[in-house]
């Protein structure tokens, strides 16, 4: 088993920006889990800008460098985990709009191939 987690750990660190090939539901889930940090961490910068205060601008390059940093594995994950369900890959469209999103990314975690449950 704790070969197994070693092996999954380095499959995921080597395709985190591949979008080709599938992602299994625990790798999904780590991506989700990561997308959900980061937009808190991302938000709660955000609302603590200030203009008119210096030591508060720099918020807005952390916020940049998250989704910098972010954007591109998140989107690979998601990819893979459509790939993986055998669902068309431009599904991804739905990650963009704000509520569906979440709800979207929830699914998967929570939907299995057809062919892995018989």
């Amino acid at each position: 088993m704790h070969n197994h987690n070693i092996t999954m750990t380095k499959n995921m660190l080597y395709s985190i920006i591949d979008f080709s090939g599938k992602a299994k539901t625990l790798e999904y889930l780590i991506f989700f889990i990561i997308d959900i940090a980061s937009t808190l961490l991302f938000l709660k910068l955000f609302y603590e800008i200030d203009l008119d205060n210096q030591v508060t601008l720099k918020n807005v390059f952390y916020c940049c460098l998250i989704e910098v940093f972010t954007f591109v594995p998140i989107q690979a994950a998601l990819t893979r985990r459509l790939r993986n369900l055998g669902f068309p890959t431009w599904l991804i469209i739905i990650n963009y709009i704000p509520i569906l999103k979440y709800l979207f990314k929830l699914s998967l975690i929570f939907n299995y191939k057809k062919s892995c449950a018989q």
